[in-house]
């Protein structure tokens, strides 16, 4: 009985040991490539290695210097503020979004101007920047309303749902008439 219970240990020992290894062989590809990526992840497109920032340059604004910011006309005057940016899956600015319009939030309407018809200069402070546009207010009111891809899927869901309503509206009369 001793005899099969040491030949039994043994052979768990043993089986442990070969587990360890194949668990030491998995930690070690896996290590391997998360190394292989992080590799990956230093190069771009072209495969040169990438750059840390060190420091902003002249001439790059930062995105919160911008949102929050008063936009104005040609004459100076405060048309709305920015309130976003609209950037393409190349990282270039697309646009801006100024909110237009309203009193304490409320009847404000978002509209998004092409970056390039904005002109954006180092303000008086030196810390702020002033942005302007050739638009006046009355001009910004009457352009459509920005909408996010959020918004869009948002509107095509209350026009369905309004749909399927009306259907069933439709439905229930047709039965309450026969």
């Amino acid at each position: 009985m001793r005899k099969y219970q040491a030949c039994l240990l043994g052979g768990l020992l043993m089986s442990g040991m070969a587990f360890a290894q194949d668990e030491g062989a998995k930690t070690q590809t896996k290590s391997d490539s998360m190394d292989q990526k992080q590799t990956e992840a230093k190069k771009n497109s072209a495969g040169a290695d990438v750059e840390a920032m060190e420091k902003q340059k002249k001439g790059q604004i930062l995105s919160k210097q911008l949102i929050d910011s008063n936009i104005v006309n040609d004459s100076d005057e405060e048309i709305g503020s920015i309130t976003d940016i609209v950037m393409d899956k190349n990282g270039k600015v697309a646009g801006i979004i100024v909110t237009v319009g309203g009193f304490l939030g409320m009847g404000e309407k978002h509209v998004a101007l092409p970056w390039d018809s904005v002109d954006i200069t180092m303000g008086d402070d030196n810390e702020n920047y002033a942005v302007t546009t050739s638009l006046g207010e009355k001009e910004l009111k009457n352009k459509p309303d920005y909408k996010t891809k959020r918004d869009q899927e948002n509107e095509k869901r209350m026009k369905d749902t309004d749909k399927k309503m009306n259907d069933m509206k439709k439905e229930k009369k047709e039965k309450d008439m026969e």
